[in-house]
């Protein structure tokens, strides 16, 4: 079962795996803890296709729903009634992501770039469904490196 990009280090010399704050539009396309994230042009973030150019992963928001109530999940729903809707993101280029290929992988896969596949994640558990597209191998102008 695919879970989206999961970070698992850091190369950096800190051991914690740092996030930073982003606002999410609301009504925006939902989007899953682990699903690959752009920046729009209002500087808020969005779920990103393959092919775009993505600031990092999703790490979670907080929102007040619509009777006022503070909610912190690991995914953000779409529903256009959260005020003040705001989201953490993996976007320190030093972190080291765990993810499911679409297909199976050989050592000689490693240090080729690669898209994603987006899948709408899990309502239910908040996790994406994105995987690596081993079909996308290339050189130049992909999001990750195996």
């Amino acid at each position: 079962m695919a879970f989206g990009f999961r970070p698992i280090s850091n190369l950096g010399a800190d051991e914690t795996i740092p996030v930073t704050d982003y606002s999410i539009t609301a009504g925006a396309t939902a989007i899953y803890f682990g699903d690959p994230v752009k920046q729009a042009t209002d500087g808020s973030i969005q779920v990103a296709a393959a092919g775009d150019l993505i600031i990092g992963t999703f790490a979670g928001c907080s929102y007040y729903d619509a009777k006022g109530k503070f909610q912190k999940l690991k995914n953000y729903d779409g529903t256009a009634t959260y005020t003040d809707i705001r989201a953490l993101v993996y976007d320190d280029p030093k972190t080291v992501f765990e993810v499911l290929a679409n297909a199976d992988v050989t050592t000689d896969y490693i240090g080729n770039l690669y898209d994603f596949a987006y899948t709408a994640g899990s309502a239910t558990n908040g996790i994406s469904a994105v995987t690596l597209d081993i079909a996308s191998a290339g050189t130049t102008g992909k999001a990750f490196r195996i």
